[in-house]
Order: structure tokens, then sequence, then C-alpha cells
């Protein structure tokens, strides 16, 4: 190790294992060499060996934190970061892997918070510049955004998430020689990695759609997706199990199968919320939730979680376990009462303030949730977004969005007309069963006659009009968005996006018959 020969020392350290030595130093090496091959899980394992024999190790703790982020376990990974800082404050890694878990689950002021407490520790802490570089970008904050990100290429000239931010902001602002530069040495570059090539293959996506080159524009996206999807399938995938679509369609015949259920007599809140009500946002991604909600968020009486578990232990007993929606209808009001429970305590965790305000949980997927959202919450409005099932689709084709379940679905074209298709049947059929009718807010409506929509959108909250909304933006101004949708929400509203899927009638044609149906349904022209 002195000699800086790693490979020869991690040899050494698995014949001491073999030999059955045990030494916390063997197990990091070792589990060194198991997580860059592809091993997480099994460094994880070497990693708790030695964090038996040395239980005050931040550094251990912070290497089992940076394994189960690469495996996409954030709150675990949440948890042994601040492990590590517990045992040492002042160790800069722990920090930046905190950082990285709170941003992958959407928390992104804490997220922001432990990336400047890395460099405030370390300045020369590569990744957490970055990290900020690329936060700043979502927020608008372009100069703050190029000044971190150049700091960071000061230090690590190859940071991919540095350069991808730069690519961002250069498209922002229109300087399409320098986005297309950058793109090109990341895509020359053999070295790159599978992911960074898959994000620099949606922005060269965008930089032909840009020059209006549609082909291959397209052809990029879908590459693209193709990349990303052979990074996160085998996360997410596993052989014999059914896809989310596969699921879906399942439950939509379930949910036909069953009789008709009552509407049921709304619960009263748990008496340690303080809330002012609870209402919901959903839809699917690109339909406009984000927006729907910011707009919202800009009261002082609304409290907003965007994209947070709240519903999780109802979800894994309802909704994720097999037979969870026949489980769901034979379980009597009382014995949901500790479900409720938890979405509350999960609320107060949040860290944000509810004291006498309408609680909004606007989550795109949680359509897939929505027995469980009525069961739990019969009281409780719900906003369904809707846009052009063709602009939908075509728009999360083109983009690639944080990795689950749900995301993996959206990769190629087809595969998101068919799960696009799959969310609405499922949602349609539990409204059909119950007679149950949200209120729909159409993205093309809210562009055309903004206060008519949110006049209307209020009154079904239960919420007053005010003037002040149509000044959304400068309350959003300043705070961290946590979906995809950021910048078109900072950009404001606009008719850029309505009927983009033109532009692309013809790489669309594959899938406009599968989409046909909800074209209609949703009363949108058949053009």
């Amino acid at each position: 190790m002195r000699a800086n020969d790693v490979m020869r020392a991690i040899e050494l350290a698995q014949q001491a294992l073999d030999a059955g030595h045990a030494n916390p130093v063997l197990f990091s090496l070792r589990a060194h060499w198991r997580k860059h091959n592809g091993q997480a899980m099994d460094a994880i394992a070497d990693l708790e060996s030695a964090l038996e024999m040395e239980p005050r190790s931040t550094k251990l703790f912070t290497e089992i934190a940076d394994c189960l982020n690469s495996l996409g376990h954030h709150r675990k990974a949440l948890m042994a970061a601040s492990d590590a800082i517990d045992c040492d404050p002042a160790y800069p890694k722990a920090w930046y892997e905190k950082g990285l878990a709170h941003q992958m689950l959407n928390e992104l002021e804490q997220s922001r918070d432990a990336y400047e407490h890395a460099i405030g520790i370390n300045p020369r802490m590569a990744g957490a510049l970055a990290r900020l570089a690329a936060l700043a970008a979502q927020q608008g904050e372009h100069d703050a955004a190029r000044d971190y990100a150049g700091r960071a290429l000061a230090i690590r000239p190859a940071d991919d998430v540095a350069q991808l931010t730069l690519v961002s902001l250069d498209l922002a602002q229109n300087q399409l020689e320098p986005a297309e530069a950058r793109i090109r040495s990341m895509l020359d570059f053999s070295g790159t990695a599978a992911l960074t090539r898959a994000i620099a293959l949606s922005r060269l996506g965008d930089l032909r759609d840009r020059q209006g080159r549609r082909q291959e524009a397209f052809e990029a996206y879908g590459e693209s997706g193709d990349r990303w999807k052979t990074v996160y399938g085998p996360r997410y995938q596993r052989p014999g199990h059914e896809s989310i679509t596969q699921m879906l369609d399942r439950s939509s015949a379930t949910l036909e199968a069953l009789p008709a259920v009552p509407q049921r007599e709304a619960p009263r809140r748990a008496e340690a919320d303080d809330s002012a009500g609870l209402a919901f946002i959903f839809g699917f991604p690109r339909t406009g939730t984000t927006l729907l909600g910011q707009i919202l968020a800009s009261r002082p009486d609304v409290a907003l979680f965007e994209e947070r578990p709240l519903l999780k232990n109802a979800i894994d007993d309802f909704v994720d376990a097999r037979g969870g929606l026949e489980k769901l209808a034979e379980t009597p009001d009382s014995a949901l009462a500790s479900y409720r429970e938890d979405f509350w305590q999960r609320v107060q965790r949040q860290g944000i303030e509810t004291r006498g305000k309408l609680v909004v949980e606007q989550t795109a997927f949680n359509t897939v949730y929505l027995p469980v959202i009525r069961r739990l919450f019969p009281d409780a409005p719900v906003v369904f977004a809707l846009r052009d099932p063709r602009d939908v689709v075509f728009s999360c084709f083109r983009r690639l969005f944080a990795p689950n379940l749900f995301t993996l679905e959206l990769h190629s074209l087809d595969s998101t007309a068919r799960f696009y298709t799959a969310v609405m049947r499922f949602a349609q059929s539990y409204r059909d069963k119950l007679d149950f009718h949200p209120l729909e807010v159409r993205n093309e409506d809210l562009v055309a006659d903004f206060d008519t929509v949110t006049q209307r959108l209020c009154a079904h909250l239960g919420l007053g009009w005010d003037e002040s909304i149509r000044d959304y933006q400068r309350v959003t101004r300043h705070k961290l968005i946590a979906t995809l949708s950021a910048p078109q929400v900072r950009r404001g509203i606009s008719s850029d996006g309505v009927a983009y899927w033109e532009n692309y009638r013809e790489q669309m044609a594959p899938v406009l018959s599968t989409l046909a149906p909800w074209v209609e349904k949703f009363g949108y022209s058949p053009r």
C-alpha cells in the first residue's frame, strides 16, 4: 500500500483472508475490489466485518454509505453517513455521501447543506463542488453553477458531473458550439463511464432538437435510453419477475373484477396532525404536476411535499404485495389507522412546517396508488394533471429520470407508450369502480387561461384565490425543485411544449395507435 500498488495489496489481502486472518485493513481492501467489480453487497459484508473490529471507524461507515448509494439504497446510505459523521464530523467524504443520499431522495436543501459542509472542510473536494454546480443549475443560478463547475474541473479536469452541468448551462443559454464540443469530448473518449455516455447522448438529442435535426435527435434519445437501461436494468429487473407495466395490467384486471366499492365515511385525522387538511396532486410524469405544486406552494397557507415516500408502509402491504388490492378491499377502516398515523409521522419527519396549512402531496406516480390514497384519505381532494398523451410520452422518452421501477419503463418510446396506457387504464378502472371524479387540470388550459384554471384549482382545494398567485415564480425562484420539470417551471407559463410531438410525427408513428384511445378519452384532437 505504501508503494501505491493497490492491486498487489488487494491480492495479498485476499490470500490472508482465505488463510483465516481477520483484520479491518484486509476486509477494507477486498471490499474496495468488490465494489469496483460490481459486487457492492459483498463489499458491504466485508466492511461490516471490519466494523465489528473497529466500531468507531468513520471511514468504514462512509464506505458503507458509498456502497449503499451505488445500490440505490439511499435512506440506508443516509443512516450510514450520519453514523460516520457522529464518529468524526470533520471527515468530508461522509458529508459528501450524506449529500448524495439526500439528493437522490429529493431532499435538496439538506443535500446542498451537506455538500457545502464538505467543501467547508475540504475546499478542494471536486465531487462536492460538481454536485453543488448541478444543484445551482437546477435552481437556475447559472453564474453560481459555472463557478462551482469551473472549480471542480480545475481540481479534477475529467469530472463527469461538472462537464455535464456545463453542457446543460450551454444549452440553456443557447451556446450550441461549446455544448457540442463538450458532448463530443465525452462521447469520443473511450473511457467515459456508461451512465455518463447515456446522459451525454441525451444532451446530444437536445442539441440536435435545438438545431432542427429531428431524426438525429430522435436517434440520440433512443440510444441514450438503451444505454441508461443497460446501466440500471439489472438493479431493478429480476428474471422471472413481472415489470411494473405487467403488474398494472394485472391490477387493472383485478379492479375490474371486484364488486363496486361504496364511498367510505371520512376518517378523522390523527390528533397529532395540526395541519389544515390534505390534498393530492398526481397524473403522469411531464403532465404538469410539478407546475401545479409550485403554483400552490407560493401560498403561505400550503405546505408542499414533492416526490416523498409518505405512503411507503401502505404501498408495501397493499400494492407491491401480490393480492394487495384484494386485501385492501377487505380491510376494515379500523385496521387502517396505523397506516394513516405512519403517513402523518413521515410528514412531520420531513422538517416542513405544516401547522395550520394545507398539506399537498405531489407525486406524479401516485396515480398507481390511487386505491390506497382513497381508502386512507377519502376526504382528501385529488387533482389529476392531464396533458396531450402524445406530448407526455415523447417528453418522457427524451428525458432520463432518476432510476426506479417506474422510470425504468420510460427508456424507449414503445415501452413508455405501453406504460402510459397501463397507468391510465388502472386509474380509469378505479375511477369507474368507485364512481370517483377528481379535478382534472389540463396543462394546455393552464397555459391558455391561467386565472380561470387556478381559480378552479383553489376552489377544489378549499382555498380562496388571490391575485398574488400569478407571481408564483417570484416565490419559487429561490427554492430547490425536486423534479426534472424545474427548468420549465422557472421559465414560467409557456405554450412552447404544446403539441411539440408534431415535430416528431414521423418518429412517433409506431405508438400513435396505442395512444389514440387516450387522446380521444381526454378530448384532444386526433389531428
